[in-house]
């Protein structure tokens, strides 16, 4: 049976830092997870919601912009999993 000087539960926001410590100090550490490393703000939490967040924001600007001028195409897009908002003026996207 191995035997650890501290046993950290979840790697939410403080697990990974906290054994992080504790290895530094030269003590045995056992991580628990459950399923996601990183726990609910970095897998479903604030960081997903946050640029959800952002690009709502990016595309309602556009949309204004837009309704407002009628001189520029928007197209939303993604690549490699950041948002990219590309803002045409019309008779460019037109040539």
């Amino acid at each position: 049976m191995k035997h650890f000087d501290a046993i950290i539960i979840g790697t939410g926001q403080a697990g990974p830092s906290l054994a992080g410590r504790f290895s530094a100090a030269g003590k045995t550490v056992a991580v628990i997870e459950r399923h996601k490393f990183g726990g609910t703000c970095v897998n479903t939490g604030c960081i997903p919601t946050k640029t959800m967040v952002a690009s709502a924001y990016a595309a309602h600007i556009a949309r204004i912009r837009f309704q407002r001028t009628r001189r520029c195409v928007c197209r939303y897009e993604t690549r490699q999993g950041s948002p990219i908002l590309k803002v045409w003026k019309r008779d460019h996207w037109d040539s």
